[in-house]
């Protein structure tokens, strides 16, 4: 058993390196931007291009062949989100919510991680974030094609 008679399932490796810590601060100051410029931003009443805020193009798919890429929407979701305006949220890109709360977890998590000084590889093995990054990104896709369906066939 580690440190304390905690089991190693309870209590994350502490390193203390001076690399997962900034690692930790780096996860921390991301998060906290993500967060601070979706509260920032007005939710785009089309339900996508409130990216263009922040000076980006608009999406070239969607200004080419009128449909959507996958992530349309995403900025306008987390806007609504930080607003609380969950359904909005929802119609503009579903996987908007699960997304931003991993960037919320994240924010909520790092601080405790780069104050104990926890390993970044650890906490990212025990978290499983393949799994996560994976199950993410596949549900980004469904929801894309289910958008996509809906437009095809309407």
């Amino acid at each position: 058993m580690p440190r304390g008679g905690s089991s190693i399932a309870l209590s994350p490796e502490r390193s203390g390196r001076l690399a997962d810590r900034l690692a930790w601060a780096a996860v921390l100051c991301g998060a906290l931007s993500v967060l601070a410029l979706a509260l920032a931003l007005s939710p785009d009443p089309t339900g996508t291009g409130t990216h263009t805020q922040l000076g980006l193009p608009p999406c070239a798919l969607l200004a080419w062949a009128g449909l959507p890429c996958p992530a349309c929407g995403l900025t306008t979701s987390f806007a609504h989100i930080a607003h609380l305006q969950w359904s909005d949220a929802l119609r503009s890109n579903a996987a908007g919510v699960p997304l931003f709360a991993a960037v919320l977890s994240a924010a909520l998590l790092s601080p405790l991680a780069l104050w104990r000084g926890w390993s970044i590889d650890h906490v990212m093995r025990r978290l499983r974030i393949e799994r996560v990054a994976v199950a993410l990104g596949v549900l980004l896709g469904a929801v894309w094609l289910l958008r996509m369906g809906a437009i095809l066939l309407a």
